[in-house]
């Protein structure tokens, strides 16, 4: 079945969600590049204070690679999500033209 014979709302939800997956799969992509480096966390620095930087950069890259994961995970499920409800509109067109088919029949 062709895509504009599908349920024209549920295909609509089903862009939608399929934009937001790919959206939050470019998120995913993009988070490792926000780490600022240990530098700019005072990482380079001498003693305590070097130590806690470092300590600093390794849960900001954590946090990163998380969310990153995070994101990924959600994306995918968004894509099938999106997957189920074009399986939906196609079910409900498929179920439209068999009533319609039928009508034009006649008794």
């Amino acid at each position: 079945m062709a895509r504009e014979d599908l349920e024209p709302a549920l295909a609509r939800v089903a862009d939608r969600l399929a934009a937001a997956g790919a959206a939050l799969v470019r998120s995913a992509a993009a988070l490792p590049g926000l780490d600022p480096g240990p530098a700019v966390l005072g990482a380079d620095a001498v003693g305590r204070l070097g130590e806690l930087g470092r300590d600093l950069h390794h849960a900001v890259v954590a946090a990163l690679t998380d969310r990153a994961r995070e994101a990924a995970r959600h994306a995918d499920r968004l894509a099938a999500t999106a997957d189920l409800v074009t399986g939906a509109a196609r079910g409900y067109a498929a179920v439209e033209e068999s009533a319609a088919a039928r009508h034009r029949e006649g008794p």
